[in-house]
């Protein structure tokens, strides 16, 4: 009995057998795959506190540490400065600021940021801050809000 003899016998067996080995091969496959794309990402992880200025105790920035704690080089353009008449502000980077694997940045939002003239006589005050990629992506910073509202009050001897 040659190999074709025997292929032809058994063809039924073989394909029963080969089919299911062949899709938990795809599924291992796609498993790994997915977790790959998973890992090899950029992710951010954003931590926001007041600054005071030491000699009168009063808050006079908020400083933004942006960790990238993931695989691929983050490009950032900033931070984004929302204000309550819907308008958009941050600081241009030509080139933006890359972060590589593991790296930190510092970003500030000084106390001349909180109201900005918007026109003739017009204001606009801040009422949020988030984080700006290249890709026009907007991270928020958790508890922003609430360090805008101390960056307003100037002092707050309670933090």
């Amino acid at each position: 009995m040659n190999i074709q003899e025997v292929a032809l016998k058994y063809k039924d067996v073989m394909t029963f057998v080969i089919a299911p080995l062949a899709f938990l091969i795809s599924m291992v496959s796609l498993g790994v795959s997915l977790r790959t794309a998973f890992l090899d990402r950029v992710n951010l992880k954003i931590n926001a506190r007041v600054i005071r200025e030491p000699f009168y105790n009063q808050i006079d920035r908020i400083e933004i540490t942006v960790l990238n704690i993931g695989r691929r080089s983050a490009v950032l353009e900033g931070v984004l400065c929302h204000y309550d008449n819907g308008e958009t502000r941050y600081d241009y980077e030509k080139n933006g600021i890359e972060i590589r694997e593991k790296e930190r940045r510092v970003f500030q939002v000084d106390r001349s940021q909180y109201i900005i003239s918007v026109g003739e006589g017009d204001v606009a005050e801040l009422i949020d801050i988030t984080v700006l990629d290249i890709e026009r992506k907007q991270t928020k910073i958790k508890h922003s809000k609430e360090l805008v509202k101390k960056l307003s009050n100037g002092h707050d001897f309670n933090s």
